[in-house]
């Protein structure tokens, strides 16, 4: 395309100039008069609130979640986590194809959805400490039977 050789970042600020249109001031925190998540932001709002997800499909969503947040990160001037971003994006994306989802899942930067506001982390987290506290009370009764 020749308009991105003759004016590198044209496509990158007219798609910006449009976000912004398109969100109003739903565009998350601000950095420069710029929203730090309006790619994720419109992700979220107009692409996934708009159509529907068995049509987006798990692998192209979780494509879009991470360019959306390379976007951002790119914009916030993030050279480093953009990198991190994208190595973790490729290693994942290796790891599938090698047959291992699990590790794909895994590595990527970008969570999966959840359900509702809870994190996959927090999740994670939760289910520990649940299986901490079976396992102590196991002890417990053992002990108790002794």
């Amino acid at each position: 395309m020749e308009i991105a050789d003759e004016k590198p970042g044209d496509f990158y600020d007219r798609a910006v100039a449009s976000i912004e249109k398109a969100l109003g001031g739903r565009g998350g925190a601000t950095m420069g008069g710029r929203s730090s998540e309006q790619w994720e932001t419109y992700l979220r709002a107009i692409i996934q609130g708009r159509c529907d997800q068995s049509k987006i499909g798990e692998d192209n969503n979780m494509e879009l979640k991470n360019i959306a947040k390379s976007l951002n990160v790119l914009g916030a001037g993030a050279l480093p986590k953009l990198a991190d971003t994208l190595v973790q994006r490729f290693k994942a994306i290796e790891m599938k194809i090698a047959g291992k989802p699990e590790l794909s899942e895994a590595l990527q930067l970008v969570e999966k959805e959840t359900e509702g506001l809870t994190s996959r982390r927090e999740i994670e987290l939760a289910n520990k400490m649940k299986l901490r506290d079976l396992r102590l009370a196991r002890g417990t009764d053992r002990l108790r039977r002794r």
